[in-house]
This record gives structure tokens, C-alpha cells and sequence, in this order.
């Protein structure tokens, strides 16, 4: 099956990294359209809405970053940053998945350690929940001798 529209959802940290590179490799594979999407949950503040993440500049600019050398292998990328004070970025990436008429939604697999084991499930399990297409989960530490898609496994 080849993919047209392949979504990468990331949160720009060096974590997620594994997951581009493996939606870019299919994405070269299946001449596809890659789109990156990053989630920046707001907090309400004295008035106004203030990212959660204390680094969420340097993050978009990384993301940024990392579009122009995707683009610059010759693929058709665009990044979507989705602004939200909800704290479901599982529904939100699947809403824009859809909205895109993507076929298949890439995510690393990392979780945080110290909540492994506590209940709480992980952002590809989420997915599974919401998604209306295929979602791929990748592993957060690939190695990198390893060819072609033997870097990823199906959530």
C-alpha cells in the first residue's frame, strides 16, 4: 500500500527526531506529502495564554528548522502548528489528520518514565483511540545502521 499523505506528529525535542526521519523515509518512498504538526498547549495566565512548555519558542524554531531540510531533500512538507488550551493533542493531531486527508499518522513511541506503569497511556495508544487512518509508532532510539523501514513498528 503506498501512503499520499503521511502526517508526523511531534513535539520538536530531540525525542521525536526518530519519528521524522522514518516519515520522511516513507515519504521518499511513496513520493508523498508530509505533514508535520506540533501541538503547543496553551495555560490560561493573568489574562492570557501562555505556551506550557517554557521552551515552546525554541521548539518552533527547531521545528521550522527541520521543515526547510525536509523540503530541502525535495519533498512537499508544510508545517502546522495547532495553538490549544485543551490537554488532548491525541484529538487534536487526529482532527488535523482527517482535515488533511491523511492516510497514516507517524508519532514516536517515548513516554515519560515517570509515569510508565502508572495507567497512563501514550500518545500512539491515544491515537488508536481518535485516528481514522493507520498510525505508526516509532521506536525513540533507532539504530541508525539499521536500512529502510526496520526502524519502525505498528502500534
Amino acid at each position: 500500500m503506498a501512503y499520499q499523505t503521511i502526517l508526523v506528529a511531534t513535539d520538536g525535542r530531540r525525542g521525536g527526531d526518530s519519528a521524522v526521519v522514518a516519515a520522511r523515509r516513507l515519504a521518499q518512498s511513496w513520493r508523498a506529502t508530509l505533514i508535520v504538526v506540533h501541538v503547543n498547549r496553551l495555560m490560561p495566565a493573568r489574562g492570557a495564554l501562555l505556551p506550557v512548555e517554557v521552551d515552546e519558542p525554541e521548539l518552533q524554531r527547531r521545528l521550522d528548522e527541520q521543515v526547510e531540510e525536509l523540503r530541502g531533500r525535495g519533498l512537499d512538507v508544510e508545517l502546522k502548528v495547532i495553538q490549544s488550551v485543551t490537554a488532548n493533542p491525541a484529538r487534536l493531531i487526529a482532527k488535523e489528520a482527517e482535515a488533511v486527508g491523511a492516510d497514516l499518522i507517524v508519532t514516536g513511541s517515548a513516554a515519560h518514565r515517570r509515569f510508565r506503569g502508572l495507567g497512563t497511556r501514550t500518545l500512539p495508544q491515544r491515537l488508536l483511540d481518535f485516528a481514522s487512518c493507520a498510525v505508526l509508532s516509532v521506536p525513540r532510539e533507532p539504530d541508525a545502521q539499521l536500512p529502510g523501514l526496520h526502524l519502525v513498528k505498528i502500534a
